[in-house]
């Protein structure tokens, strides 16, 4: 559906204010060059399952069932909380 002339003002107006407020990011936006880095939470969930995955494979190669059911669950719960995550909004924002 096009944009009614209202509409159409009112995003040039708020493309302006935005040049002029910041134009280092109107310039980054306009580019297509910005990236979001993960947030600390995210990188400690994901060294979490790097370890839980470790231990998974450790409990198996010496053949204890506690610590490879351990490893698993952690390594589930791990990935569960860092998909959470990546998908959950910056609150700062």
């Amino acid at each position: 559906m096009p944009l009614s002339d209202e509409e159409r003002y009112r995003l040039e107006q708020l493309e302006y204010e935005l040049r002029e407020d910041d134009p280092r990011l109107a310039r980054k936006l306009r580019s297509g060059l910005v990236q979001e880095r993960p947030g600390p939470r995210v990188l400690l969930h994901g060294l979490a399952v790097l370890a839980a995955f470790g231990l998974l494979i450790v409990g198996l190669l010496a053949m204890v069932t506690l610590d490879s059911f351990g490893g698993f669950i952690l390594l589930a719960a791990g990935c569960y909380w860092l998909t959470v995550l990546r998908h959950q909004q910056d609150p700062r924002q």
